[in-house]
């Protein structure tokens, strides 16, 4: 019975000592160097292989809905910003595309996630979206309505403003894809 018990106190201490000399074992900077040399020997398809893919970040429709409104109220602020006091077309032309540019990108962008989203997701997202056009105040609406109208004599300025006022849709790919499918080609979105 004593060696059964003195056998079960030394059967820890071996298990020790056997992982103590493992981790040594495995520290040694010898065998990582030649695991190293060997792994940058072999092939670039054959390391990447060996690595897992890490998913890409997602995010809520929630969220997603909530960045594109407001990318879409902060393009109509500033739009109407640069057109206070009715700037030339010369002046006002170029800032409005500049404008409409980064803020096309930024859309495209969320677009880009609530294409990750599913269906119920896809739904969630444009019904926050949509709720981005009633607040708009009233304010803001009028004086662009002035502004297009004051503009109304250039064709490319004139576009430009309708196109602000649609412009979410750069974020909902189907919506791009059916009504400017152009723009979709020009961008990529298939």
């Amino acid at each position: 019975m004593r060696a059964v018990f003195a056998w079960g106190r030394t059967l820890p201490i071996f298990l020790l000592l056997a992982l103590a000399l493992g981790v040594a074992a495995c520290s040694s900077e010898e065998p990582q160097q030649q695991e190293t040399e060997e792994t940058s020997q072999a092939p670039a398809s054959d390391r990447l292989e060996n690595i897992p893919a890490l998913p890409p970040p997602s995010r809520s429709a929630e969220e997603v809905g909530e960045a594109v409104a407001q990318i879409y109220l902060n393009a109509i602020a500033e739009l109407v910003v640069l057109t206070q006091g009715t700037p030339p077309v010369e002046e006002i032309a170029p800032q409005v595309d500049n404008l409409r540019q980064e803020t096309i990108t930024a859309l495209v962008q969320w677009g880009e996630k609530r294409e990750e989203l599913d269906t119920r997701g896809k739904e969630t997202c444009d019904r926050l979206i949509q709720l981005a056009f009633t607040h708009i105040p009233e304010q803001d609406l009028a004086a662009l309505q002035n502004a297009q109208t004051a503009y109304r004599g250039d064709a490319e300025l004139s576009s430009a403003f309708e196109d602000m006022y649609f412009i979410t849709r750069y974020a909902i790919f189907e919506l791009l894809r059916e009504q400017a499918p152009m723009e979709a080609d020009r961008l990529g979105i298939h």
